[in-house]
């Protein structure tokens, strides 16, 4: 009888000996299993880089935000030296986190809630009342662990891999598409955050144009024809996918001009949507004047958490969204609720069905995820060993 890992194993080796004019998605089970799901945690999501943010939130010393990503409550933070930093949010007392989940702000300092232990913005212990008495205290030993972090083209990433490779050298063929994103005047004032039921896999699938018309047909008025998508590109950890934009519509609304030293703009005779797809599934989307960056964290092997924002300069950027505004479906955030809509018809159960069997996918379409898959199948056969040519 074989086991689960022979049957993963076997499963991926198979995938990537489907030939390429014929690509399909994973055997079923993958979006699924929950030994899958842990080989993908260890091997994959604790040592890849995850955007989490731009450095639109932290101009000044002090400014900080905070997330919970793989059960990890981290706070990213300019500290007064202007370095960036991703510091641990539990405590060193009791482990109550010291700040809130997807909480923003300034500081000047860091205090637990609790008992009011509070940290300096480098993470070091500023003070601990009655400790005094421990002969074990040492305010000086004592600060917020930090994790790796980087900064590429304004957009903050995280590793929880100390041993990580630096992640500007594996994007450096995408730089030039993403000049004038780490504009100091950038503005973001709204994040979209949900919980997609489905698999982080499923939900990384749903980052192309394919369903466009299909889930958005309203928003597609302003993209070219799909006909007209261009080939996917890809590098070691990323792949780009670029469609047109309608010409009268960008030039009137966001000041678009060929060539133009602007975001989405620089190198490009038309408007076009940039769809780049960072492994294992951080979307970062420059439109003319504007940066969108996506990113999904996988929550169980049937939920993802979606973070979506912009970037922009002051004069292009949203107004900050009221509660009421974010909450309705008819509103600025309808292109999030209506891709949530299509998981809640029930996906992550659909691909149990006795009948269910995996998918040809579209080349030109779906080449994004395509090589995602393609890069997660070499990189868990690496580490399970296997042929992973």
């Amino acid at each position: 009888m074989r086991s689960g890992l022979e049957q993963i194993r076997e499963s991926l080796e198979a995938y990537l000996a489907t030939p390429n004019d014929q690509p399909r998605t994973p055997d079923l089970f993958h979006y699924y299993s929950p030994e899958v799901y842990e080989l993908e945690l260890e091997h994959v999501w604790r040592k890849e880089w995850i955007a989490v943010g731009h450095t639109a939130w932290l101009k000044q010393p002090g400014d900080y935000f905070a997330w919970e990503i793989l059960g990890e409550p981290i706070v990213f933070v300019r500290g007064e030296d202007r370095k960036v930093r991703a510091l641990s949010s539990v405590c060193r007392h009791r482990a109550v986190p010291v700040t809130e989940d997807g909480e923003r702000g300034n500081v000047k300092r860091f205090q637990c809630p609790y008992h009011l232990w509070t940290y300096g913005l480098d993470g070091k212990l500023a003070g601990a009342p009655f400790m005094a008495d421990n002969a074990g205290f040492d305010k000086a030993r004592i600060a917020l662990p930090e994790f790796r972090v980087e900064v590429w083209n304004g957009i903050v990433f995280v590793n929880f891999d100390d041993d990580a490779a630096a992640l500007a050298p594996r994007l450096e063929g995408l730089a030039p598409y993403f000049r004038f994103c780490d504009r100091e005047d950038l503005v973001c004032n709204n994040v979209f955050v949900d919980v997609w039921n489905t698999n982080w896999k499923q939900a990384m699938e749903n980052g192309d144009v394919y369903h466009g018309p299909g889930v958005h047909p309203e928003a597609m008025r302003v993209y070219e024809p799909l006909s007209m998508t261009e080939p996917t590109t890809c590098g070691g950890y990323w792949a780009r996918q670029v469609l047109g934009l309608d010409l009268e519509y960008y030039t009137r609304w966001y000041g678009f001009e060929p060539d133009k030293d602007e975001i989405g703009m620089v190198g490009r005779r038309r408007p076009a949507f940039e769809m780049t797809i960072t492994f294992p599934a951080n979307f970062l989307m420059p439109t003319p004047a504007m940066l969108s960056i996506q990113a999904n964290w996988p929550i169980s092997v049937d939920r993802t958490r979606v973070a979506m924002f912009s970037v922009a300069p002051p004069e292009f950027a949203a107004e900050e969204y009221t509660p009421e505004q974010y909450a309705d479906p008819e509103g600025p955030n309808r292109i999030n609720f209506q891709d949530s809509t299509v998981f809640d018809r029930g996906i992550s159960r659909a691909v149990r069905s006795s009948r269910a069997e995996p998918g040809l996918m579209s080349p030109l379409q779906e080449g994004p995820a395509i090589a995602t898959h393609r890069w997660l199948a070499r990189r868990l056969l690496t580490a399970i060993g296997g042929k992973s040519a």
